[in-house]
């Protein structure tokens, strides 16, 4: 997407994206740092709030309750693996709007979710980025691990 003009904005995460990848574009890899702390917080507040509808804090209920999440933003996620470890998960499109955006900005983004499950689970968590839309990759696939 070479306009961001073109993004849509339908809610505060939506504007958080779109505001991480103009403030990218302009001032580089100097900013990395700064989106990601910021996209941690959100992501913890989410995961806090998401823990008070659970009756079950292990990986595996919350990586299912992320993936009606999902469902209900319209975010077709395809599950690969759902254990008391893993979670991993694939999408054809970037749920925040990052395709062509470069894996750095996608790595800094992704504490949102990183933050998410240490905050629901009450555990460490491990993020790898197998594939990324932002990077030019044609999916996201994701794998969040219990730290060992």
């Amino acid at each position: 997407m070479d306009s961001l003009k073109e993004v849509e904005v339908n809610s505060g995460r939506d504007a958080l994206a779109l505001l991480s990848r103009m403030i990218y574009k302009k001032y580089g890899d100097e900013v990395l740092p700064l989106i990601g702390e910021v996209c941690r917080r959100l992501g913890r507040a989410m995961g806090n709030q998401m823990r008070t509808n659970l009756d079950s804090f292990d990986l595996k209920s919350v990586g299912s309750a992320f993936l009606e999440g999902a469902k209900r933003g319209k975010t077709p996620v395809t599950l690969l693996e759902l254990t008391e470890k893993r979670f991993r998960c694939k999408s054809e499109r970037c749920a925040l709007g990052l395709a062509g955006a470069g894996r750095p900005l996608c790595e800094a983004m992704m504490n949102m979710d990183i933050g998410l499950f240490e905050a629901a689970t009450g555990e460490e968590i491990d993020l790898f980025i197998l594939k990324s839309v932002a990077a030019g990759d044609e999916c996201c696939d994701v794998m969040f691990a219990l730290k060992e």
